[in-house]
């Protein structure tokens, strides 16, 4: 089931992969096939080159796009950020200079499907109104 904004499953993937206080995700090994891959290499090699800012590596877009994150990968997230800095957006968009929109989240559509979430750390990358919804969910969230 992926009910969730692909920039907001951005965070979520960001937050199983790289973020030290959450349990590994079950898709960790595929993850890091499709970043061995020579079609991502070659793709993230094209791109930093010619320096295409809100161009994505296609292999790893479409392994994301298609990801079903299971419950069970859902439920380590027990702390979350959301940070334009985050490393899934370098390895999406390995030029991207954080000047454009194209990863901010929109919408927190799903986020109960995270039982175990507690705290968020908002560093960048929300609109106004996904700020306010969160500011009315039961979660410690800090700006």
């Amino acid at each position: 089931m992926n009910d969730f904004d692909f920039n907001f499953k951005l965070v979520i993937v960001n937050n199983l992969m790289y973020n030290s206080k959450n349990a590994k995700p079950t898709f960790e090994k595929e993850y890091n096939e499709i970043m061995a891959s020579e079609q991502y290499k070659n793709e993230n090699n094209k791109i930093f080159k010619e320096i295409l800012h809100d161009e994505m590596c296609m292999s790893l877009y479409n392994y994301l796009k298609n990801l079903v994150i299971s419950d069970e990968d859902l439920a380590k997230i027990e702390k979350m950020y959301f940070d334009g800095g985050s490393q899934i957006y370098q390895d999406l968009a390995p030029s991207w200079d954080g000047e454009s929109k194209i990863f901010d989240v929109t919408s927190i559509e799903g986020i109960e499907r995270l039982v175990n979430l507690k705290k968020i750390d908002i560093y960048s990358l929300t609109t106004r109104e996904v700020e306010e919804k969160l500011k009315t969910l039961s979660y410690e969230v800090s700006f």
